[in-house]
């Protein structure tokens, strides 16, 4: 499968695609995780659910609970239109993250 870049998403809604860029914020809530992926055309929110019971699942938030903001990462998901979403009304919805390389933790001081 070959990468899209972030601005192309619009243009695949509905379809499974392949995306690869840095992580710029996470946001862990009750029953999602919402991780924002920055290309050099753009940034774009990846959403996946918690706590399903199958280990695919369980696996994929495994691995979104270790990302860092500056770590590189590919994204397979199906791209979906939501206007909800303030960043250009299109998000990723995961089904596969691979970490190809994890940054270090900030300082105790940007957390404030």
């Amino acid at each position: 499968m070959h990468r899209t870049s972030i601005a192309q998403l619009l243009e695949h809604a509905g379809t499974e695609i392949l995306i690869a860029g840095f992580v710029t914020t996470t946001r862990v809530q009750k029953r999602m995780i919402f991780v924002m992926v920055e290309d050099r055309t753009g940034s774009v929110q990846v959403t996946l659910e918690r706590a399903r019971p199958d280990a695919t699942q369980a696996s994929l938030e495994q691995v979104a609970l270790g990302l860092t903001v500056g770590s590189a990462i590919t994204v397979r998901g199906v791209a979906s239109r939501n206007p909800a979403v303030k960043s250009g009304g299109v998000e990723l919805l995961a089904s596969r993250i691979e970490v190809a390389g994890v940054a270090e933790p900030g300082l105790p001081i940007d957390e404030h």
